[in-house]
Parts: structure tokens; sequence; C-alpha cells
């Protein structure tokens, strides 16, 4: 049998109307929030109207904050970095550091912190007025369909640089003469300069719009002298240039895929500040060379025995190359050679054929000793 339904009591009834209140106002609080972005989310997300006065601003040629010192609108719009017509600050400048930098950069600043980020800057510039040096198809009313942004990283350290430059470098990309590194894209430009790395990006692919940011990387260049001369990267003194192997093959450094991988190289994380470069035979990547100076010997001798038991672990069957001092696996149907001398830890992997591996480990060998004086 069937009871009948008790009838809710006054106290339930006051309880649940309060519940379905504050839910109400929760759900109101959350409708209201979701239009309140975050400024970095907006500043991202908005691109700028180029139709408004912001061409009557007179064009810093000054870092210094009192550039724009007679107008409040103007010093808000500060160029992070030196301007010439037909150049002029489009927005404020922004700047972020180790906790902010994601809020700029989403999903990359993970390859950034690990390589020593200091700082960012970044910021927008428009086309103030039409050059003559540039095609008139790029324009349209006020030049408001061309514009650039520019991010000026501070690594640290030149090595720094080098490395966050050389993780990112673009297939199919062109050498530009700015800096010792540095190439460019459609509509981009890349380089380091010191302890700095640079990106360029503009609105439009152009030939033209990039010669404008390769100009303005030299002021940049120009303008930010090095205090003291950066260690100098010797690449070409490590990895040698070229080598023959048996009938006169020659293999040949890819010189644009040099990389030094910051931290975790090859998975392995006692592998930091790993320099790596691609050997071409018949144009074809065919190995793959490594080499770090480390604090000492003895800790090259060690990471290079730790590395091998490593790979060992993983699955990969120990073989002997017949070179003193050189350690051998075979690993997913490839060779790795490795080895230490003096500070020196290298090696060789992604073979096919251990003859050709021990070849190049040779060669390494030879250019640690002849260049260790220049390297230090």
């Amino acid at each position: 049998m069937l009871r009948a339904r008790q009838k809710p009591s006054i106290s339930t009834s006051i309880i649940s109307f309060i519940i379905i209140a504050t839910l109400m106002l929760i759900a109101a609080i959350i409708f209201k929030e979701q239009f309140n972005f975050n400024p970095a989310v907006k500043a991202l997300s908005i691109t700028p109207d180029l139709s408004n006065n912001l061409n009557k601003l007179p064009v810093t040629t000054d870092n210094s904050d009192n550039a724009f010192a007679t107008d409040e609108k103007a010093k808000e719009l500060i160029s992070i970095i030196k301007v010439a017509p037909p150049f002029e600050p489009m927005s404020a400048p922004e700047f972020f550091n180790h906790v902010t930098l994601s809020d700029k950069i989403n999903g990359k600043a993970e390859l950034y912190l690990p390589a020593g980020f200091k700082s960012l800057q970044a910021q927008r510039f428009k086309v103030g007025s039409i050059s003559s040096d540039l095609s008139p198809e790029l324009f349209s009313a006020n030049s408001s369909n061309l514009w650039i942004e520019v991010f000026i990283y501070d690594m640290a350290l030149p090595e720094n640089a080098f490395s966050v430059f050389s993780r990112q470098r673009r297939q199919g990309s062109k050498s530009i003469s700015i800096s010792e590194y540095g190439y460019h894209t459609e509509n981009a430009i890349f380089f380091t300069h010191g302890q700095f790395y640079v990106e360029m990006v503009a609105s439009i692919p152009s030939l033209d719009v990039v010669n404008l940011m390769v100009e303005l990387g030299r002021v940049f260049v120009n303008d930010h002298k090095l205090d003291i001369s950066p260690k100098k990267i010797n690449i070409a003194d490590i990895f040698p240039a070229q080598f023959k192997y048996q009938d006169n093959t020659n293999l040949k450094l890819d010189k644009d895929s040099i990389t030094l991988i910051a931290s975790d190289a090859f998975g392995f994380d006692k592998f930091n500040n790993i320099y790596t470069a691609t050997y071409l035979l018949d144009s074809l990547p065919t190995l793959t060379a490594f080499i770090s100076k480390r604090e000492s010997s003895q800790e090259a001798a060690d990471i290079a025995k730790y590395y091998t038991n490593f790979l060992v672990d993983f699955g990969a069957n120990r073989i002997d190359p017949a070179i003193e001092g050189v350690y051998g696996v075979e690993i997913m149907e490839t060779i790795e050679l490795i080895f230490s001398l003096n500070q020196y830890l290298a090696g060789v992997r992604e073979g096919e054929d251990i003859e050709l591996s021990k070849a190049l480990v040779v060669e390494l060998k030879a250019k640690i000793i002849e260049n260790e004086s220049l390297l230090k």
C-alpha cells in the first residue's frame, strides 16, 4: 500500500530556498566574471586599431623613461627598441618574468625557463608612413594592415640565447647577416646578440617587410653594445665540417642543424648543455654527433658511463666498438657510441653502420684535441 507524501516542514522549505538562492547568486557571479579577462589575455586577443591618432605621437630614438616626458599618453608608448620611420610604437610595452612568461607565450615557456630565461620585453609597432621602398599593395588606408611585434628575450648568457634560438629554427628558413646566428621566414626574423634572443613577427608575409625588420634588428645590435666579449661558441671548431669515409665518401656537417639542448637531452636527466649536429650523406641526414664541456674530466667520464647504463636499462645491447675509452650500444637498430676526453663528453648516435659511426668518433676526438685550447 502506497503511503501519502508528507508535506515538507517550514524549516525544510526555508533551507531549500536558501540553497537555491545561493546557487543562483553563484551562477550570476560566474556569468559576470567570464567577461573579465586577464589583462594578458586581452592584450593577445585584441588587434589594436591603427586608424587612431597614435601616428601623431613622436617616435622615440631613446630607450630612457624620459623619451615622452611631455606627453603622458605618449609616455605609455615608450619604445623598447630604437625605431625610425616608417615604424612607430603601436602598443604599450609588455614586460614578463619567470612567473608571468606563460601569460604571453603559453605552451612555450617550458622551453625558455630551463634555458636560463631572465626576462621578456614585447611590443607592437605600426608603419606610420608608406615608404617608397615598400610595395604599395602592402598598404590600405593608414597602413592599418601592417604591423610587427618585437620580442626581446634576456637569457642571461650567450649560450642560453643560442639554445632557445637553435631549438626553434624553422624548416626552410634563410640566414640573415644581423649577427652570428640569425634567419628569416616569410614574415619573421630570429637572431641572437650576446645574451639576447630576438624575434620580430610581421602581420603580412613579405620580403619587403623582412628587409625592414632586418634593418631594425641591426639597429638593436648597434644600440646594445656588449660590455664584454661574450664567450664565443666555437661550433665550427668542435664539429668537423666534413669527413671522408672509406671510398672517399664525404659526409658534410649541416650547420643549420647545430642545436644546444639545455637540459634532459635524449631523455637523460644528467645531459644538460649538450650541443648536437647532423651529418649529411647525399643531402640526407645520416648521423648525429653530440658534445658537451663538463666541469671536470671525472664528471665527463662518469656521465659517459651513466648514459651508457641508462641506454642499457632501456633495452640497448652493449657492443664493442674496438676504440679505447669508447662505449658502444645498439638500440632500436641504430648504433650509439659514447666517450669522454679530458673535460669533454661526446658521441655519435642514430648510425646504421658501426664503421661509419666509428669514423666520426675518430674525427671528433681529433678536433677536440686540436682545438681544446680555443674552447676554454
